[in-house]
């Protein structure tokens, strides 16, 4: 029973607290409404799905990391000339 509670996040934990919420709404108005959207939290917050099926989690930063120096140049405004920023080391 633990184990399926381990890897739960913030959003997750208020997906089923909104899920039991419309639930007993649900129970005590008898509207089939409540129902719907207390199984829509109920199955995100069990499965761990978002809205859109994970459209909206990060993507993972592996393999997209730039690891090649940037260089920057000043422009002034009004001067012709332009200078380069020194290099932080």
């Amino acid at each position: 029973m633990t184990r399926l509670f381990r890897n739960w996040d913030g959003a997750r934990l208020l997906r089923a607290g909104l899920a039991v919420a419309f639930l007993i709404q649900g129970y005590h108005a008898g509207d089939a409404f409540a129902y719907t959207v207390a199984a829509l939290f109920g199955i995100q917050a069990a499965f761990g799905l978002s809205y859109a099926l994970g459209a909206c989690a990060p993507r993972s930063a592996e393999g997209r990391v730039n690891t090649e120096e940037t260089s920057f140049t000043l422009v002034v405004p009004g001067r012709e000339k332009e200078r380069s920023l020194p290099e932080n080391s």
